[in-house]
């Protein structure tokens, strides 16, 4: 009971210290309305903590929750999205609507996201965290995923993190080797 307390309270602290920045930040957007029209997109590598900055930032008033996921490669099938569909999900998104996604960094997405005045939050986890989530996620949690099933039947971990650092490829799909993975985000930190 203490622990959960404990957790409560460090939770409402980190939400109250995110809404400061946020508000500071974007302090003529929201307190002035000077911009009465703008996005926000929540943008990170898979396994990096999507839901948490999504659950931060819920207590924000006025802006809307839709749920919608924007990603360059989703889980089923794991293939590269075409790039007239993430324009197209950008474009839809309304006033004041808060997205998520895991979208690899190109100029013209960042271009796209700018032109919507989008408020863009970008989050990284370590390396290391993201690989040891993933092969969790992918070995045995969703089931739905494409790569589950090249993960669930390896029992060895040694093995998982292997094919999850180096990837691989057969006819039915290709896992990019993780550092590769890693860098096609990073783009999004040179962009503030």
């Amino acid at each position: 009971m203490k622990n959960t307390n404990l957790n409560k309270k460090i939770i409402q602290q980190v939400q109250r210290k995110i809404k400061q920045k946020f508000l500071q930040n974007y302090k003529y957007t929201f307190l002035n309305n000077y911009i009465e029209d703008y996005t926000v997109f929540i943008n990170t590598i898979p396994k990096s903590g999507t839901h948490l900055i999504y659950n931060m930032l819920k207590p924000i008033e006025g802006l809307r929750w839709f749920d919608e996921f924007i990603v360059s490669k989703p889980s089923r099938p794991y293939r590269q999205v075409d790039d007239r569909l993430i324009f197209y999900k950008i474009e839809k998104l309304i006033n004041k609507e808060v997205a998520r996604g895991h979208l690899e960094f190109k100029s013209e997405y960042l271009q796209y996201l700018n032109d919507k005045k989008a408020i863009i939050f970008f989050l990284i986890r370590d390396p290391r965290d993201i690989l040891i989530s993933e092969i969790n996620y992918l070995s045995n949690i969703n089931v739905f995923h494409s790569l589950y099933p090249y993960f669930h039947k390896e029992k060895s971990l040694e093995k998982r993190i292997i094919m999850s650092l180096e990837g691989f490829q057969d006819d039915q799909i290709s896992l990019y080797p993780f550092s590769d993975r890693i860098n096609s985000f990073l783009g999004w930190m040179d962009n503030k």
